[in-house]
């Protein structure tokens, strides 16, 4: 199915592009005339140079092709996504960045809690989101529709006539972006999705665009209903955050307060920061500066069934004096990153389980798409489903 709709959009793609190349080459060639003006006081026929610019852009073109067969140098000349860290953080841009719509189809449940905060803060702006689906009900999708999402299950769709994409504006020529994520990707293909940008790739947008909408009133989808609510962030209260915490696993005898900590006392039990995180906590962040707040002051989420759901601030437990990281990374990594001197986190004591990975260096932490820490289950915290259950589900 998304091949037939290549092959209706690839077309305009390419006439697209070959006004842009000309457009550029116009560009080049007034440049070229400018500076041979201005250094030798001559001026060369503007035909000779547009045949050298073209002679030059010709070679180019052979040049990379011969890097490999004519299908990479097809991607080549496109923007594409070859991990799912990468895929996340052009997923989080649309997410922070729409002005109107997003509409993500395909893609189920995984992407729901990594990038909860960007979906409030898209919801928050008035940013109409439509979810499709097309396995059976998820408990997460009920938290979509509590933040005013319309969700679809369209379960009754074929494998083969199945896609998955994110648009946002997929209507505006200036504004418009769209992922488009491989389904059946392979390892040797080296490729996770493919990224499209605004009037440069619009009809492939509009195409997409289109399709969902066709799906959507094909009468294999269902609308689960669609709640007039915009969530937004409001304080929350540090005793029933702790009431909630002591619920959480090997946390119900311990003594838990939310209190100021040394950052220089703080150790960390990750090697590595997510990009996608990173760029996630910088927009949320502005919201803390935005109302006067502290960092990490206790704060939830307003859901369309009267309740809120809380943001965790940094949990770390103490031990022989030292603070290790079990809940949030991310923003410690941050604070000391801004020079931060002592975080708000909330404090565990009297807990002596081993941690679910080994300690480690501030120095050995790195910045990356997917690299992943090796954890023991068997000793994870499982903050967030202590803390959320029975606000919004009782599974998580």
């Amino acid at each position: 199915m998304m091949e037939k709709i290549k092959e209706k959009i690839e077309g305009y793609n390419y006439l697209i592009t070959l006004l842009t190349i000309l457009g550029s080459i116009v560009g080049i060639v007034e440049l070229f005339q400018v500076e041979i003006r201005r250094l030798w006081n001559t001026q060369i026929p503007s035909l000779i140079l547009v045949v050298a610019v073209i002679v030059l852009f010709v070679i180019c073109l052979f040049v990379f092709r011969g890097q490999g067969s004519n299908k990479d140098f097809e991607m080549t000349i496109k923007t594409t996504i070859k991990t799912e860290g990468e895929f996340l953080v052009r997923f989080q841009r649309l997410l922070v960045e729409a002005k109107s719509e997003i509409i993500i189809c395909g893609l189920e449940e995984f992407w729901i809690f990594p990038l909860l905060i960007s979906l409030v803060i898209a919801r928050s702006k008035n940013v109409k989101v439509k979810v499709i689906n097309f396995k059976d009900f998820r408990e997460r999708y009920r938290l979509l529709q509590y933040l005013g999402c319309e969700v679809f299950m369209c379960s009754g769709v074929q494998d083969e006539d199945r896609f998955a994409c994110v648009l946002m504006d997929p209507t505006d020529v200036r504004g418009g972006r769209a992922i488009a994520y491989s389904l059946r990707r392979r390892e040797k293909d080296n490729i996770f999705g493919r990224y499209y940008l605004n009037y440069i790739d619009y009809y492939t947008i509009v195409g997409l665009y289109n399709h969902v909408n066709s799906l959507i009133n094909s009468g294999s989808c269902r609308s689960l209903g669609v709640v007039d609510h915009k969530p937004r962030f409001q304080r929350y209260q540090d005793a029933l955050l702790i009431g909630k915490m002591k619920k959480c696993r090997f946390y119900q005898g311990a003594d838990i307060k939310i209190e100021e900590v040394n950052v220089n006392k703080i150790v960390p039990l990750s090697r590595y920061i997510y990009k996608y995180k990173l760029s996630q906590l910088n927009d949320f962040l502005g919201y803390y500066k935005e109302r006067g707040w502290a960092y990490f002051t206790s704060i939830g989420i307003t859901l369309s069934n009267g309740k809120v759901s809380p943001i965790v601030p940094p949990v770390v437990e103490q031990r022989n004096g030292k603070y290790y990281i079990v809940e949030g990374h991310t923003r410690i990594y941050k604070m000391r990153e801004l020079g931060e001197r002592r975080i708000r986190a909330v404090v565990v004591r009297n807990v002596n389980e081993p941690f679910p990975s080994s300690p480690t260096k501030w120095k050995k932490i790195s910045v990356d798409y997917d690299k992943h820490q090796e954890r023991n289950p068997e000793y994870a915290r499982y903050i967030e489903s202590g803390v959320h259950k029975g606000i919004w589900s009782n599974e998580i």
